[in-house]
């Protein structure tokens, strides 16, 4: 038979989507214009074997069926498949972008000829059967090359699924979607099958449940696997990826739709975890543009699961997922449940989403409005919400803004608290699953990268602990405590017990006052007994010796905080009520009254410290009895005339030993050098020579590793606590100055404007004559840093303006140090210095038309 018998057209037949949408060959002479269309006539050199090939196979194909000889038909059927796989394979090798297209339009030549072959009357149905078991995964590999080879790819899917058993094409596919593929190819490799899968299923008519358990687990498997994998790069691949997979869940609501038999609830159950399954894998796409354009596919999947008869009640406790889940691995095939690992992450990011995309939130309106009403409204289902969210929180794999619209989703479910109603609710149940809760709120406040997501994330494990009843809320704590790993951590929970002894004892003294002080009072409160074992806990540690210091300084001082409070507490319950008023109403003893305003916010560096809580006493004739001291009487004091006090800005507690390893040789090995710490990063520094000692001052700003140092004159008369690092003393460059403001006089006006002037480089002639003026200035590290100066001087009609560019340092380009300062501190957070130089702004002037043009 010839070749023009079995194709019935040529080659370059333009392939068009018929009436019936099965991919139906539009046939039109094919010439060098042909729009769409590949000749024989235009193959490159390298294809024409392939194609040549290709043609021979296809021709034995049909001569095998037409004789019967099976043996042929099915030698031909498998070289068919191996001349498209292997030019698959040759063209993702291919890195030439040249030669990369030249394959794209043979893999295109090679698919229109197979379509050519499958689309002609003459072909028969046998050889059509035969190369659908064979030829969808490699003609999806040529379709994922892009280009035409996708549409005609799609074309040739669309006609096995029209033309094929739908059962048998759904086993091909499922078994083709099992193929690992690599990017950048295998997203759309994926969606070609995917898109053709869920046309089968489209057609499935009979056993609905069975087949989609079939279909499923291949599908989300895909998902699974690929996601983690998107870049930006990909980015239109793996929303496109999403949307297939979004079409597979619209093809089974369509079965659900046609069915009216007891198997619909089934199916539908299964639809809405595939669903929820989904929305949890679109969501750990960790690329912000991939995740900004997957909101239409979320809210597709909202519908979806509305369909299937899920509610915002039971996303936002569970209850419905839980139902189906639990259904569902009790059924025939248990293990298919497992394919839904991530269903509970879903129906709680099904919420969470509609804090990020306005037509989300358009969509729940007035329902989820109910919803959460109804959660506030029922402490039991409020603890459910607040626990289900444990899942997202505790993951790696979501992105930070997921987990902070999370953040502001248990803030929403934690409002309107009542404590003393929540007092009477059975927590016993939800202990376990709170404290998950808990830990996994600790997680973001840790490692959160910003410090206002940090901050809410503190917020909200303030509010989930003061909604525990206040039986159980120290068992909490205390195992919180128990489990951390972070000395700032175990300090911040430290002070949240402080704060509940406050807020006990005075509970204790309001009652006390009710009762006309017909209660005993000299009972130490609940929470003050149960505090010291905290407290034992941390200055006695389990594993025998001292706490460790400095490591653990914040936790010890919030301890030692603690214990101070309670021994005020017991030391006023000793002393007992006096005798107040006329009328014989009991006063409360020295310090009772005080005690009640005690309450604290904030944690950590936050709180009071001891002294602040002492200070807060009213004191007695003998404890106001004080000691006399000469201020001026020098020769009694601690001091020298060689030290510093310095101060190393981290948010981590540096061991002194640490600060002395990285200054001393910063600062040239000085002799006699004594280092003491004084505080957390804080240390007094003793020089053998004021020598050094004025260099190391001069040479300010220092740095241990990327942190800045500080350094200021010693005085005897400060405390620890009163030492203040607000000022940094920087070099700065003002560029382009006429050369007669370069003196010290305008040097010192100008530099006046950036802070205040330390002294202005200038030579014996009280002139700074060269490319730029040099000043040495104490900024304000509490404010942000100026943007620009702006001065305005007639000289030879010049007006200027000094703006503050780039922080750059000549011949140290290549080796700046970045600074992890505050972020209040110059409102940037990242400087650049020079080891041997200090900080260094470049200043330069700019004539008077660009600064008009800057407004115009």
């Amino acid at each position: 038979m010839s070749r023009g018998q079995i194709y019935g057209g040529s080659p370059g037949s333009e392939i068009t989507e018929g009436a019936n949408g099965n991919g139906e060959q539009r046939r039109e002479q094919a010439g060098p214009a042909a729009a769409g269309g590949v000749t024989a006539g235009t193959s490159s050199p390298s294809s024409a074997p392939s194609s040549a090939r290709l043609r021979e196979s296809l021709a034995a194909l049909s001569q095998g069926f037409d004789s019967g000889d099976t043996a042929a038909s099915d030698a031909a059927t498998n070289a068919v498949s191996d001349i498209l796989d292997a030019s698959a394979a040759e063209a993702a090798d291919i890195d030439d972008p040249a030669r990369s297209d030249a394959a794209a339009r043979a893999a295109e030549e090679l698919l229109r000829e197979v379509h050519a072959f499958l689309s002609s009357p003459t072909s028969s149905q046998m050889a059509i059967d035969a190369l659908s078991l064979v030829l969808p995964k490699p003609v999806a590999k040529l379709g994922a090359l892009g280009g035409s080879c996708r549409a005609v790819a799609a074309t040739i899917i669309k006609f096995f699924v029209a033309n094929c058993s739908p059962r048998d094409m759904l086993s091909i596919f499922c078994e083709a979607l099992d193929t690992p593929m690599e990017l950048p190819n295998g997203l759309a490799y994926f969606v070609l099958l995917l898109n053709g899968l869920a046309e089968v299923l489209a057609l499935i008519q009979r056993r609905h449940v069975q087949q989609v358990e079939v279909v499923l687990p291949a599908v989300l498997k895909v998902m699974h696997a690929t996601v983690s994998e998107c870049d930006e790069e990909h980015g239109k691949d793996a929303v496109d990826l999403f949307n297939a997979a979004l079409g597979i869940g619209n093809a089974i609501q369509e079965m659900c739709k046609a069915m009216v038999n007891r198997n619909k609830k089934d199916l539908c159950d299964i639809l809405g975890l595939y669903s929820l399954q989904n929305i949890a894998l679109v969501s750990r796409s960790k690329q912000q543009d991939i995740l900004s354009a997957c909101g239409p596919v979320v809210l597709q999947y909202a519908r979806v699961i509305k369909f299937c008869g899920f509610t915002y009640l039971d996303l936002l406790t569970g209850n419905g997922v839980k139902v189906a889940t639990d259904k569902l691995s009790k059924g025939e095939d248990a293990d298919f449940a497992d394919c839904f690992s991530f269903v509970m992450d879903g129906a709680t990011l099904s919420v969470v989403w509609t804090f990020m995309y306005d037509d989300m939130t358009k969509y729940a309106g007035a329902e989820l409005e109910l919803a959460l009403n109804e959660v506030q409204d029922n402490h039991t289902n409020k603890w459910e919400a607040i626990t289900m969210l444990k899942y997202v929180l505790s993951s790696i794999s979501y992105p930070w803004i997921i987990k902070s619209h999370s953040i502001d989703l248990l803030l929403t479910l934690a409002q309107e608290n009542h404590t003393e109603e929540m007092d009477h609710v059975d927590f016993t149940s939800c202990a376990p699953r709170t404290f998950a809760t808990l830990k996994a709120i600790e997680s973001v406040m840790m490692f959160a990268p910003e410090a206002v997501m940090r901050k809410k994330a503190f917020a909200a494990l303030k509010k989930v602990i003061s909604m525990v009843p206040s039986s159980q809320r120290f068992d909490i704590l205390q195992a919180l405590i128990k489990n951390s790993v972070s000395s700032s951590l175990t300090g911040i929970l430290l002070d949240l017990v402080r704060e509940e002894v406050v807020r006990e004892s005075r509970r204790a003294d309001e009652n006390c006052v009710a009762s006309d002080g017909l209660q005993d009072h000299g009972e130490s409160p609940h929470w003050a007994s149960h505090a010291l074992e905290l407290v034992e806990l941390i200055l006695r540690p389990p594993e025998g010796g001292p706490p460790r210091l400095p490591d653990h300084n914040e936790q010890v001082l919030s301890a030692l905080n603690l214990l101070r409070l309670i021994m005020i507490i017991d030391s006023r319950g000793r002393e007992g009520w006096e005798v107040g008023s006329a009328e014989g109403a009991p006063s409360p003893a020295p310090g009772s009254s005080d005690l009640a305003a005690m309450e604290v916010e904030g944690a950590g560096g936050s709180s009071p410290n001891v002294v602040e809580l002492l200070g807060k006493l009213k004191l007695t004739a003998e404890e106001s009895d004080a000691l006399a001291v000469d201020d001026l009487a020098l020769e009694d004091m601690a001091t020298s005339d060689l030290a510093i006090i310095g101060k190393v800005w981290s948010s981590n507690v540096l061991h002194i030993q640490t600060i002395l390893s990285a200054l001393r040789p910063a600062w040239g090995n000085p002799k006699g050098l004594v280092m003491k710490s004084v505080g957390d990063n804080t240390f007094i520094a003793e020089f053998g020579s004021k020598q050094d000692l004025d260099r190391v001052l001069d040479g300010s700003p220092w740095t241990v590793g990327k942190k800045a140092v500080l350094v200021q004159q010693y005085d005897p008369n400060l405390r620890p606590s009163e030492v203040s690092f607000d000022r940094m003393a920087i070099w700065i460059r003002i560029y382009d100055l006429p050369f007669g403001l370069m003196n010290s006089k305008w040097g010192k006006e100008l530099a006046k404007k950036v802070g205040s002037v330390v002294k202005v480089e200038v030579d014996s002639n009280d002139r700074a004559w060269g490319p730029y003026l040099r000043a040495k200035v104490k900024v304000d590290i509490s404010k942000p840093l100026l943007r620009c100066i702006t001065i305005w001087a007639c000289l030879g009609q010049l007006c200027s303006m000094v703006e503050q560019l780039h922080s750059k340092t000549p011949g140290w380009s290549s080796s700046t140090v970045e600074l992890e300062l505050p972020v209040e501190v110059f409102g940037l957070g990242v400087v650049s210095c020079s080891r041997n130089v200090g900080f260094v702004w470049e200043l330069t002037l700019l004539p008077l038309a660009w600064f008009v043009s800057m407004f115009e």
